[in-house]
């Protein structure tokens, strides 16, 4: 046998190449791009909105997260202002149990001076004429879903202001 004549595997049949999905492959393809981009846009980060309501004698501004990751740790700030033109004793700040317990390593700065079935309650003594006193509460996600709660103020046992928190937590 010379060089020239050596074997050669047979031709290949010819067929149509065609590109295939199964249909479940035409959701989650589009899936793998659309999620790293929301995520540059930051649609998962932690999304803090500003709410307020305004009582007799005291104004209340609650900052805190709408969006919250699985052990997530993002403080909300409670801001509390005396509007009257008179010192007030007490004014009591309660956190609704229904939304604070939905998290873990819970603390409150300054601390709590009763917890009840329904609240954890936090005074403020001597709240001078137009003074502003801030509370933090450190909170980290731990149920997923929904979270929906209410931070109230009274002076004395007067409820005077509240506003209603409404958080999502995810994986």
């Amino acid at each position: 046998m010379s060089e020239s004549q050596t074997p050669q595997p047979p031709q290949s049949p010819d067929f149509k190449r065609e590109f295939r999905l199964y249909p479940y492959q035409w959701i989650t393809i589009p899936l793998l791009f659309i999620v790293p981009i929301l995520a540059i846009f930051g649609l998962f980060d932690a999304n803090i909105v500003d709410v307020r309501a305004s009582g007799d004698n005291v104004e209340l501004r609650v900052e805190y997260s709408t969006r919250y990751r699985y052990y997530m740790d993002v403080p909300a700030y409670v801001f509390v202002t005396n509007t009257s033109d008179a010192a007030l004793p007490v004014i009591t700040v309660r956190f609704d149990r229904a939304f604070v317990d939905n998290f873990i390593e819970i603390q409150f700065t300054p601390d709590t001076n009763a917890v009840t079935e329904r609240w954890y309650e936090v005074d403020l003594e001597d709240v001078q004429a137009g003074e502003t006193r801030m509370i933090r509460v450190d909170l980290q996600a731990d149920d997923y879903g929904t979270q929906r709660g209410t931070v109230a103020v009274a002076v004395g046992e007067t409820a005077v202001a509240d506003v209603q928190l409404d958080s999502f937590i995810y994986p």
